[in-house]
């Protein structure tokens, strides 16, 4: 007769299954933000809807063109919100739009005069990078989570706007540290010294 010897695992002694980890739904929705590529809209008089990249001019120095209208263009979760000032008699603010939302007008012959950005609170060590051209003035630019624009006159169009999301670390300034300490951060590196005289 032959004899097999098998192993008794014990319940206790039972390797526990691995499972996958659990990404909470806040985290994946502020990963969705954070790597969303941004596009927009603007409509354009006498152009229509213009679509334009991060980084990229609508109108602008080099074609300008009254903006009566602006869009998120996000593929998913945007981090970005607008708000926009139609040059209406009075002037008005539209509500507070995200992605795939229009604000403003179109075919009415209603320029905007003012726009708002702003970051939602999950888009954590982000900020917005806008500049624009208002008819008559020149290119005004800011930095920072949320950013307004207004035509110096109250009633000159905007005539250009270029808009980015971008990373605080890939702009080169850091948080918490005041005007001294960043100018020191821009000093050389390396100290040169007088050579001395080997005697």
């Amino acid at each position: 007769a032959s004899f097999r010897l098998e192993p008794i695992v014990l319940a206790d002694e039972a390797p526990a299954s691995v499972s996958a980890p659990v990404v909470p739904a806040v985290a994946r929705a502020e990963s969705a933000a954070a790597t969303s590529p941004l596009s927009f809209v603007a409509h354009l008089a006498n152009l229509g809807d213009t679509a334009f990249a991060q980084g990229a001019w609508a109108g602008g120095p080099d074609a300008p063109a009254a903006v009566e209208g602006l869009q998120i263009a996000a593929e998913g979760a945007s981090p970005l919100e607008m708000q926009v000032l139609v040059g209406s008699r009075p002037p008005r603010w539209s509500e507070w739009v995200g992605a795939g939302q229009y604000a403003g007008t179109r075919g009415h012959g209603l320029p905007l005069v003012g726009v708002r950005l702003r970051l939602k609170p999950e888009a954590a060590g982000q900020e917005i990078a806008a500049e624009t051209l208002f008819l008559g003035a020149l290119v005004a630019s800011q930095r920072g989570r949320q950013v307004e624009f207004v035509s110096p006159s109250g009633v000159d169009p905007l005539v250009g706007v270029k808009i980015a999301v971008e990373n605080i670390q890939e702009t080169g300034v850091k948080a918490g540290i005041g005007p001294d300490a960043q100018a020191r951060e821009r000093e050389p590196r390396v100290r040169v010294f007088r050579a001395s005289t080997v005697r």
